[in-house]
């Protein structure tokens, strides 16, 4: 986590390896890689990353390029040394709010947004699919899985789940189905195509095409009925969910928590490496407190023992020499090679920052119906992130939509640096809200959505 490594932000939400066993992560403040020893930071400000609230997803294609889901700035692809943006003003994206993100066996783009419905972009063409036009059943996508057979399976946030096969749309839901919930966050399949779906508040399903089975806490040792992400190898399940991580054999459960090793209750990303282990190979966990692996025993990352930008781990990707990329929400991470992980005597961005900055909240929109774990991102409300250059007296106001100031957040003196508050908006109706940030006379406004 964020004190024992350079882990650029705790929240880590997206893991990729790749062939080399590298780890890509992205993270509400950008992206980082790790190698097992070295660490490489990604940022807007020493790259051609652009501005966004945090790297959603990471995908690797067969040539190594890496492929980024930017919550806020579009996608983006970077080949080692050059980065293309494509947002909704320079090509047929959407929306810039790009909340998945798969790759077909014909190296074509499979883009969720949220809110826009899904993108597919060839390299040359961009075709769209949303509700008014196609058998989408909700156009909030939350993620994408392709099959051996590379039918495209869609999870949404209210509409359950689709099929997709390039011609014909299948979709189920509560109504028509046994899936427990129509807010459908995860998506893997095993090795005899069997699909297992994380669901928000319905737990976990396995649909083999015919029949549903459904493990949630009552019936099940799953620790939480709010999924978020499914990592599969070996036959072995691992679930993310909003108060731990679940390993399932099929008939075995053994939970991971902040009791027994997770730095955090509430896991964003897994990955998994294929180096042989009596688990099956390394975990890599993105939690809301910084990064974890797991063999036989546990090692934590965060940002003052690695060289990870923020705490806030969003995605991870280990590509095809075994570098992690690890997404944050201040930029991208590497990290290379082997043996002992160890603290880095000098962080990746040297000085204290230069300006006053506020990002943009995470996650937007969030709900305010419950005080924890209710949104896709397993957050307890949302968390607005800013920083300071000098010591100051600090103002963090909320409003509404007519411009009434409605909380006061934060009234204190703060020291030069990276500062983070949770707001949990328990008891404000849904709708359009806007935060300011006061420093003297420096004021910073951004809005944010509470859902109803």
């Amino acid at each position: 986590n964020t004190s024992n490594s350079r882990l650029p932000e705790n929240i880590v939400t997206a893991v990729v390896i790749d062939e080399a066993k590298n780890k890509w992560l992205g993270t509400a403040r950008g992206l980082a890689r790790f190698d097992g020893t070295r660490w490489q930071a990604i940022s807007t400000s020493n790259s051609g990353l652009p501005d966004g609230d945090f790297i959603s997803s990471i995908r690797i294609d067969a040539s190594g390029n890496k492929w980024l889901g930017v919550w806020g700035g579009g996608l983006v692809k970077f080949n080692g040394a050059k980065w293309t943006v494509y947002d909704s003003l320079n090509s047929g994206l959407p929306s810039n709010q790009v909340s998945s993100l798969a790759l077909d066996n014909r190296e074509h783009k499979w883009i969720g947004t949220w809110g826009s419905g899904l993108a597919q972009f060839d390299g040359a063409n961009w075709t769209v699919f949303h509700t008014a036009n196609s058998g989408l059943p909700d156009d909030f996508v939350l993620c994408i899985t392709i099959d051996r057979n590379g039918r495209k399976w869609i999870g949404t946030w209210d509409g359950g789940l689709a099929k997709f096969d390039g011609a014909n749309w299948t979709v189920f839901h509560t109504a028509n189905s046994k899936l427990p919930s129509n807010a459908v966050v995860a998506i893997a399949i095993d090795d005899e195509g069997n699909k297992w779906l994380g669901t928000w508040g319905g737990g976990l399903a396995k649909f083999d095409g015919t029949n549903w089975t459904v493990y949630r806490t009552t019936n099940s040792k799953l620790p939480s009925d709010y999924v978020r992400v499914i990592a599969i190898k070996d036959g072995i399940k691992w679930i993310g969910t909003s108060t731990g991580l679940a390993k399932f054999d099929g008939t075995t459960w053994t939970i991971y928590n902040r009791g027994n090793g997770l730095p955090a209750n509430s896991v964003y990303s897994l990955a998994i490496d294929d180096r042989p282990t009596a688990a099956g190979g390394h975990q890599w966990i993105g939690t809301a407190r910084g990064l974890a692996k797991l063999d036989s025993v546990w090692t934590l990352f965060d940002i003052l023992n690695s060289g990870l930008p923020a705490n806030d781990v969003t995605a991870l990707a280990i590509d095809q020499k075994g570098k992690k990329w690890i997404g944050t929400r201040e930029g991208l991470a590497v990290y290379e090679g082997t043996g002992v992980v160890l603290n880095v005597e000098s962080p990746i961005t040297a000085g204290l920052p230069q300006n006053y900055f506020l990002a943009q909240n995470y996650p937007n929109p969030f709900s305010s119906r419950q005080s924890f774990g209710k949104s896709p991102t397993g957050v307890a409300g949302t968390t607005i992130h800013f920083r300071t250059p000098t010591l100051s007296e600090v103002k963090l106001k909320i409003f509404d939509a007519l411009g009434r100031e409605v909380e006061t957040v934060l009234h204190k003196k703060l020291p030069a640096g990276e500062h983070s508050i949770n707001w949990h908006a328990i008891g404000f109706a849904g709708g359009v809200y806007f935060y300011r940030l006061q420093a003297g006379e420096v004021i910073l406004t951004k809005k944010m959505i509470v859902l109803p």
